[in-house]
């Protein structure tokens, strides 16, 4: 390996940025080495689309004889500087940058890391004519939500302000919606980390409920032994808890079990029962029997830490991809609640997923 592309871990990286506030981790590249002594150039361009990074090698055959690089953060207009004025609280106001101004500023950040950008017309006509087309429709409320529906990826993590003895309220919710959209499913799995934000108790509009599933995902179903489906969730747990890739944390619907995370890996998940579609009465896993698991169409290809996933489907064949949006699935059974009269709110202490759970 001659260089890494990195993702995902919004590292920053870059030479001089503390100058300006920032607090990077690394060169860009950072120069690292191989079991040869060999050096690889590791690279990464932060987060959310805020840096550009460039990196420049250059090969004689199969070796790297050089490489350079920089991170690039676009900064636009309008610019606003101090005015030397205070507002009635002492805050400095402020106030937009002349021209000249503006020009002063591309002159001092020449050669820096920070690079003065405008907005390409001919791109911006393109974006504006799409924003115009969504109009008012994001804001369309599909649903009521009668209490704040928490998300914590681990039970507990404070994530958004909830700390949650047994995990999301939300994610075990897209699960039930996509077990309610599929009866050929008996349970589905919800990777923690694909669903991003709480529900606040109020209306629900469409654009928050992309917030929430923002993902070009799609439901995938899989068939699996009793044996097979505890061993991926312990798989997730795996990933989750001693890796502290946290998105793998698994939630579920049609299945439900206690979680012991302070005992080694693979032996987590206890009392793990299922729901009968038909009566709705719940009992003990059959380790032998095959069951059609839903999940999305990422996970159901193993990434995320569920490998038994793709494991499974190596040896006895591929799943079926329904290609139903898994977003517009989770819309749609809101909407469905909505008609009849219903709100979202938490599943009953019942239906959930984890019956208890143990931290580490």
């Amino acid at each position: 390996v001659d260089v890494i592309v990195s993702g995902d871990s919004h590292t920053l990286l870059g030479d001089g940025l503390d100058v300006y506030g920032f607090a990077p981790r690394g060169s860009y590249p950072t120069v690292l080495a191989n079991a040869d002594g060999e050096p690889v150039y590791l690279v990464q361009a932060w987060e959310y689309a805020k840096a550009l990074g460039v990196l420049d090698v250059t090969f004689e055959g199969d070796v790297i004889v050089a490489a350079s690089g920089r991170t690039c953060l676009p900064v636009s207009g309008p610019m606003l500087r101090d005015s030397g004025k205070k507002d009635d609280k002492g805050a400095p106001l402020l106030e937009e940058m002349s021209p000249s101004g503006i020009e002063g500023v591309k002159a001092a950040l020449a050669g820096t890391s920070l690079v003065y950008t405008e907005a390409d017309p001919a791109v911006a006509a393109i974006a504006r004519k799409y924003r115009d087309m969504k109009g008012d429709a994001e804001l369309e409320v599909i649903a009521t939500v009668a209490e704040d529906l928490g998300h914590n990826r681990i039970p507990g993590d404070g994530r958004d302000g909830y700390s949650l003895p047994l995990g999301s309220d939300i994610a075990p919710l897209v699960a039930k919606a996509f077990y309610e959209l599929d009866p050929a499913g008996d349970l589905c799995i919800q990777n923690g980390g694909g669903v991003r934000v709480s529900i606040a108790k109020g209306e629900l509009t469409l654009k928050r409920s992309y917030e929430l599933l923002p993902f070009a995902n799609s439901m995938y179903e899989i068939k699996m032994t009793g044996a097979e489906i505890v061993q991926v969730m312990e798989d997730a747990l795996l990933s989750a808890l001693d890796n502290h890739s946290t998105g793998s944390f698994p939630y579920a619907y049609g299945i439900r079990y206690d979680v012991d995370a302070s005992k080694p890996a693979y032996s987590r998940m206890g009392n793990v029962e299922i729901r009968d579609r038909k009566t709705g009465a719940w009992g003990p896993m059959d380790m032998k029997k095959i069951y059609v698991v839903i999940t999305n169409n990422y996970t159901g290809g193993g990434k995320d830490g569920y490998v038994t996933f793709k494991t499974v489907q190596d040896e006895r064949g591929p799943g079926y991809d329904t290609m139903t949006d898994y977003a517009l699935s989770f819309i749609q059974y809101a909407r469905k609640l909505n008609a009849e009269g219903k709100a979202l709110t938490r599943l009953s202490d019942g239906e959930r997923c984890m019956k208890s759970y143990i931290a580490p």
